[in-house]
Parts: structure tokens; sequence; C-alpha cells
């Protein structure tokens, strides 16, 4: 009987280790992640604020932006814009994410908290992990635009979950 009570201590202390390691290594995980995402959203506040100071930004430019950030930015899927109805219009690359151009956002509810937070506090908003359109799992970031005080849409940030974590 000792011994079974030993071994079931030792067992006990072993689980007790095991879960201490494995929760040391998700929070490391989980605080890279995050300074990767708070490293990546100036840039792309930039864009916004770009967009909010002259009121608009033509195609060309937003494309070009969108195609430098994406260069500089692995893991980062897709860069787009939803215009104030919600309507995804421009989509950085738009090879293998043709289904996302003229997506309506008001139709998707699993992405809603995230959108109307965002809009709301006008900051940056993420939602959890979603199925995109194209397939996979992803992770979508919200960047809403206001020009002169009204709003104006969002550039949306699309993070493909495997290839940003590779």
């Amino acid at each position: 009987m000792l011994v079974a009570l030993l071994w079931w201590t030792l067992d006990r202390r072993e689980h007790a280790n095991l879960q201490g390691k494995i929760q040391n290594e998700a929070d490391y995980h989980a605080s890279y992640v995050d300074a990767d995402l708070r490293n990546r959203i100036p840039s792309l506040r930039r864009m916004v604020h770009r967009w909010e100071f002259r009121g608009e930004v033509p195609k060309d430019e937003f494309i070009h932006d969108a195609q430098a950030y994406l260069s500089d930015s692995p893991g980062l899927h897709a860069l787009e814009w939803a215009d104030k109805n919600l309507s995804v219009r421009w989509v950085v690359p738009l090879k293998g994410n043709e289904s996302d151009l003229n997506l309506n956002l008001a139709d998707e509810q699993n992405r809603r908290s995230a959108r109307e937070e965002a809009r709301l506090t006008r900051s940056p908003a993420m939602t959890a992990p979603v199925d995109l359109a194209h397939g996979g799992k992803g992770l979508l970031v919200f960047f809403p635009i206001y020009s002169h005080g009204e709003f104006n849409g969002f550039i949306l940030a699309v993070f493909r979950i495997q290839e940003w974590l590779n």
C-alpha cells in the first residue's frame, strides 16, 4: 500500500510538472503571437491614416502599398478594402482570393462582433479563428476608416493561421 501511495504521489507530481511546462510553452507562444501582431498594426494603421487624411486612396496606390506590405510581412495572406456598405471591393493579391471580391461582410455573422467593435471604437479589432472564404482557418483584423468623421469602410488584414504560425 505504501508503494502504491508513493507511486501515486510521484505520478501526480510528474503530471503537475508536465502541465506547468506545457503552460509555460503556451504562454511563450502566445506572447510571441501577440508581439508579432502588435508590430504589424502600426504599418497598417498608416495606410488607414493616409486614407483618412486624403479622404480616399486611389485603387492603384492601395494595391501598391498592399503589395509592398505583403512582401515585407510573411504570414499575412491578403489585404482588402471593404466599402461603407461592407462589400469587399479591392483584394491584394487577387489571385487565389477571387472569392473575397464583392463579398458582403454584413452577411458574415461570425465576423460581426469584431467588425462592430472596430467600427464603434474606431480602432483595430480581431476575430476569433474563422473559416476563410477560400478555405482554411484564419484571423481577420478590421481597421476602420473614418474620413472627415464619416465611416468609409475597413482595411481588412487576412491571416491564414498556419502560414502565419510557420
